[in-house]
């Protein structure tokens, strides 16, 4: 018999031994970094990622079969991507069951159906991006791994909002041209985060986002950008192959990324520098 439950004992467990490495973003981690990540996150500049958040664990005598989180983001974004503390978000941030468990799924997912009703939610997301677990670098998009909660979520009214598409490197320490192109650190903006300039002698071509991921090892690049008068030079490849470099010489050994479905240049660029294309993940609306 299904049981619906706020019991939370043995999630992490489940977690480790039915998600871990099965996203590509899901990694390995310590029960501590899992638990904070999950049930008390925040944003890379410290903010509350949730105003509300609901957990509901679904076990079959005794035994998790599934779980959902959902609930209410405390800040949402405007037209120019930035924060919008007026315009929360409605959200289930992560839903996962057992294959071939579609009727527990339904089951989870009809408690946060049940929760926008209540709270008269015209809008809801599902997998938002931005609002994923700070462990995965706050990826939260839905990997292709996972057809059954893609159905699900399908069959129960969402549409495809976004996709994109993810991209890991493993690193190595990458042979460098001698040139002028130079590497240089900003101030850190936390322990986690890093910016980088990229300096054709003295002057600045570009920039790069980094975040550590706790384990220490794995590094997810959230952005770079190279000004448009030096694209097309050779100069994005040398940036990156600088930027590996160093992230192989702080004992790093992946680094990952993702971008738009819809952004064919990124693409080509990565796939270039040896990245590899672990697929596709969605976002999803109401």
């Amino acid at each position: 018999m299904i049981k619906l439950t706020n019991d939370k004992k043995n999630l992490f467990d489940y977690y480790i031994n039915n998600l871990a490495e099965l996203a590509p973003y899901f990694h390995l981690t310590t029960k501590q970094t899992w638990k904070k990540s999950c049930f008390e996150d925040t944003d890379f500049e410290g903010k509350q990622k949730f105003k509300e958040l609901f957990t509901v664990v679904a076990r079959e005598d005794e035994q998790i079969e599934g779980f959902i989180q959902f609930g209410l983001s405390s800040y949402g974004y405007d037209e120019n991507g930035e924060k919008d503390f007026l315009k929360p978000i409605a959200v289930i941030r992560q839903i996962y069951f057992s294959e071939r468990k579609e009727t527990i799924g339904q089951k989870l997912i009809n408690e946060a159906l049940n929760y926008f009703k209540q709270n008269n939610f015209s809008q809801y997301y599902a997998f938002f991006h931005a609002l994923g677990m700070s462990f995965t670098s706050s990826h939260g998009k839905l990997s292709k791994n996972f057809d059954c909660i893609e159905n699900l979520l399908l069959n129960n009214g969402f549409k495809i909002e976004h996709a994109n598409v993810y991209y890991r490197k493993i690193l190595q320490n990458e042979f460098v041209t001698k040139n002028k192109l130079i590497l240089k650190h900003d101030c850190n903006l936390n322990e986690c985060t890093d910016n980088i300039t990229f300096l054709l002698e003295t002057e600045p071509i570009g920039k790069c986002n980094i975040f550590y991921l706790p384990d220490g090892k794995r590094v997810y690049l959230r952005w770079i950008f190279l000004a448009d008068e030096f694209q097309n030079k050779g100069y994005g490849s040398q940036s990156m192959k600088l930027l590996c470099k160093y992230l192989y010489q702080k004992n790093c050994t992946e680094l990952h990324t993702d971008t738009a479905d819809s952004n064919f240049r990124a693409q080509r660029y990565y796939l270039k520098n040896n990245f590899s294309d672990l697929g596709r993940t969605r976002s999803y609306l109401v």
